[in-house]
């Protein structure tokens, strides 16, 4: 177990966009636009764990790690949307977006006096300094990285109106999630490596439905998600500490399922609600063996 001793930080960003879109009563709706992001991030966190079994005579009581984690992060993406009705009832619609990002990371691993960290090494000198292991314990500056990604994000999807009262829909998309440097409390170098962008193809059907005069709301939707690198919280395997924290990425995983929500309007100012879902995930390839040295997914 661990005790957050301190975690402060600040983020500081500047974020521009640009649309231009037609008359949305237009039977072909059209939307372009770009924008960019300009941000800064900065992480200082400090954990303790004299409950741990790492404070033990054994690795000489040490019982404090801190690690600071700033990123400098630009983004721009160009993007574009389209809705085309092809009758009275249905409606074709597509979107795409194209993003490029860069993140410059400066990671440093820490201790304090207290710490007992600086004491089971033979007293370096690394209190104040940052540290991390290679092929030797070392201290110096801060570990320092970059990573450039960029991807296209897409949908697809198509909408019929049954009736005024209820709607189905059908939709294919494909989205990401920016890849991220972590801010963990490692021994090696390999803890502060980043976890690249997680892609998702999502399949999607459904229905919305307005029920008894629009007293009852009903929705229902099935679904089915195929993940590729999906970013985890997984476990590095330490020869000294044993199982110490980490980012993966995990191949390839797939979610699919089902849920539905209903709303009863009774009588004015009284409304009940309830919904249910049901979830199957599973990993369908995991991470080489040799990669990242002994590093699973919890």
């Amino acid at each position: 177990t661990f005790d957050l001793d301190k975690n402060n930080g600040f983020i500081r960003t500047f974020n521009q966009e640009l649309r231009i879109a037609n008359d949305s009563a237009s039977g072909f709706r059209w939307l372009l636009g770009a924008n960019y992001e300009d941000s800064t991030t900065f992480e200082d966190q400090s954990l303790r764990y004299f409950d741990n079994s790492n404070h033990a005579p054994g690795l000489n009581w040490i019982n404090q790690s801190g690690v600071t984690n700033r990123q400098d992060i630009e983004n721009y993406a160009v993007f574009g949307n389209a809705e085309f009705d092809l009758g009275e009832r249905l409606t074709l619609k597509a979107a795409a977006r194209y993003t490029n990002s860069t993140i410059d990371s400066s990671i440093c691993s820490y201790t304090s006096p207290t710490g007992r960290v600086e004491t089971l090494f033979g007293g370096a000198g690394i209190n104040g300094t940052c540290f991390t292991f290679a092929a030797d314990f070392t201290n110096g500056p801060p570990i320092t990285g970059k990573l450039k990604e960029d991807n296209i994000s897409w949908r697809v999807g198509l909408d019929y109106k049954v009736s005024p009262d209820m709607l189905v829909y059908a939709n294919v998309s494909r989205g990401y999630k920016a890849g991220s440097f972590p801010s963990l409390s490692v021994a090696s170098y390999l803890g502060m490596l980043p976890v690249t962008q997680e892609s998702v193809t999502a399949f999607e059907g459904g229905f919305k439905a307005s029920l008894a005069d629009r007293a009852v709301q009903l929705n229902a939707a099935a679904f089915y998600y195929d993940y590729k690198d999906k970013q985890i919280r997984g476990k590095l395997l330490d020869a000294t500490f044993g199982g110490l924290d980490a980012l993966i990425n995990i191949p390839k995983s797939r979610i699919y399922g089902a849920e539905a929500d209903v709303t009863f309007r009774l009588i004015e100012g009284l409304t009940i609600n309830g919904a249910v879902t049901y979830l199957n995930s599973r990993i369908t390839r995991n991470p080489p063996l040799e990669r990242r040295n002994n590093i699973y997914a919890q």
